[in-house]
């Protein structure tokens, strides 16, 4: 559509759907403010209070949007809540709105009207940023210093005398200092245990123990007591509550897993393409089912061997479609990247695995999924690296699995990209258009890095990286973790080019899983050029 910013859209904006999202349950709202300057975090939070304390107390909300354009935005749309999505949610124009709004808004009859309310603007944003400096300036979070004088000799109670700029107070043992025991009392063992007082508010600058006499001992509980009093004291005598220690994940006494194989396709004609093989077979669903639904059913129902595959985003009837299709087909195990489907599956007694969206990176969430979801298994993040997953412990009964060849996704969205980048009749996205819309193509950005975008049918627009990534190592590294690598045959195209069929690139596969460390470099000759930054890198 000869745009200069195809991917532009302006600002989401919830200001004036505050009564509906209250009446709809919401019970918070975040306010977008990532790398945003303080006057736009102070503007903005102020403007939704208003708003939200208006509908609570008044039951009606305010259409007063002035103090929203006056700070940093790209002009603002509801599409996404309204679900009217359309080109007029971009903009082409990547800088502050808020000026540019200004001819639009009052339609100026001369250049010296518009010089005097752009400079109106500007006073007004001074005004704002003074103001708001000047509420920082009363804000500080430096610690407050406090010094301990530590005094006692044998036979008497120590005696902890702490002072701070606004207070001084003593605190005593309940046992006397002896002359033998298990640690002298001297500045580190004091410090070791009064350490924790760094952790609030305030900061420890001096331990004074000239009054201590020599080769005293005193029992750790009575330091711990002593430390406690202290930190009463500071909190207004009033005790503090102990932070929650999570308990350990105990490795499994499983016997090691031998991973297998499993292969991600999307198509009827890619099983057809498939050789005989004992791989998990995973088939991913499009997000609205509702043109080919009986045709899914039948071919789930004629393939009991195949797992579906749910993505992640499912929006208002085509969730009933999948629920029905769930109903028709009676899955005995399902992968969900959505959560209500997984939570669905969990109320029906259906096995599940939780999808790479969920983005699992610790123990924790595993046992989580297990044990209050009843989750048969999960695929861990590609984000995480080989040092992080080293730490993973896999619960007990539960199967892990982990994606070492697949597009790398970087986003999904409802709205028409293909609109901006290819141009479209359409003025509005309908229903047909996820059903039937099927384009891809790419676009590239300032530093000459290609993206490719895919709009399949049943599907919403896709975002991938240039290339494909591929994780021959971690089939070396910790192939008894897993119990299956995973593969994505899609069709998407990147960068990285294919130079076997899928029957041969499966084999390869299957044979660096089986153990033979060669394939691993035969596959990097096949397929090339690939990525794996995650794996180093981390987060």
């Amino acid at each position: 559509a000869g745009k200069d910013y195809p991917l532009n859209l302006k600002d989401n904006a919830a200001y004036d759907h505050i009564g509906q999202l209250i009446e709809a349950g919401v019970h918070s709202l975040k306010i977008e403010g990532r790398i945003k300057k303080y006057d736009y975090i102070y503007t903005v939070t102020r403007t939704y209070r208003k708003q939200i304390d208006s509908w609570l107390q008044k039951g009606e909300s305010s259409n007063e949007h002035a103090e929203l354009h006056k700070v940093f935005n790209r002009g603002f749309s509801n599409a996404y809540l309204t679900g009217i999505i359309s080109k007029e949610m971009f903009i082409d124009n990547p800088r502050d709105y808020s000026i540019a709004r200004l001819a639009d808004l009052d339609g100026f009859l001369n250049p010296a009207e518009k010089e005097n309310a752009v400079r109106e603007l500007y006073d007004e944003k001074d005004r704002i940023n003074a103001e708001v400096r000047k509420g920082i300036k009363q804000l500080s979070i430096e610690k407050i210093p406090l010094t301990i004088i530590i005094s006692g000799c044998y036979g008497s109670v120590l005696k902890a005398t702490v002072t701070t700029p606004q207070m001084a107070f003593d605190v005593y043992s309940e046992t006397t200092l002896q002359n033998k025991g298990t640690e002298m009392l001297e500045y580190s063992t004091l410090f070791k245990r009064l350490k924790a007082i760094n952790d609030t508010n305030f900061i420890i600058s001096a331990i004074d123990m000239d009054g201590l006499g020599d080769g005293l001992y005193i029992a750790y509980k009575e330091l711990t007591k002593i430390k406690n009093r202290i930190l009463c004291v500071l909190n207004d005598n009033k005790e503090l509550i102990a932070p929650v220690r999570l308990s350990g994940v105990k490795y499994t006494s499983e016997p090691l897993v031998q991973s297998r194989l499993a292969v991600i396709i999307s198509s009827v004609e890619d099983l057809k393409n498939l050789p005989e093989t004992d791989a998990y077979i995973f088939f991913k669903l499009p997000s609205s089912l509702k043109t080919n639904f009986i045709e899914l059913v039948d071919f789930f129902r004629q393939e009991p061997a195949l797992i579906p595959w749910f993505p992640a985003i499912i929006i208002g009837d085509d969730y009933q479609w999948a629920l029905e299709f769930i109903n028709r087909v009676q899955p005995k195990l399902l992968v969900a990247d959505n959560t209500g489907i997984a939570f669905e599956a969990f109320k029906k007694g259906i096995a599940w695995i939780a999808g790479p969206n969920f983005n699992l990176i610790n123990s924790y969430s595993l046992l989580c999924l297990k044990e209050h979801f009843n989750a048969a298994g999960a695929f861990l993040s590609n984000e995480i690296s080989k040092n992080q997953i080293r730490g993973i412990k896999k619960p007990q009964g539960f199967q892990l699995f982990y994606s070492i060849f697949h597009p790398e996704l970087l986003m999904t969205t409802r709205q028409c990209l293909s609109h901006q980048v290819n141009g479209c009749e359409k003025q509005q996205v309908d229903g047909n258009c996820v059903q039937q819309c099927q384009k891809s193509s790419s676009i590239t950005n300032t530093k000459g890095i290609s993206f490719g975008i895919e709009k399949s049918k049943g599907n919403y627009h896709r975002i991938y990286g240039h290339q494909h990534c591929l994780n021959t190592e971690i089939v070396k590294d910790m192939s008894q973790l897993f119990d299956a690598f995973v593969v994505d045959l899609s069709t998407i195209k990147t960068e990285t080019e294919i130079k076997v069929d899928k029957k041969e690139l499966l084999h390869c596969f299957a044979e660096l899983i089986s153990g033979k460390v060669d394939d691993a470099e035969k596959l990097h000759k096949i397929i090339a050029p690939t990525k794996n930054r995650g794996y180093g890198k981390g987060i």
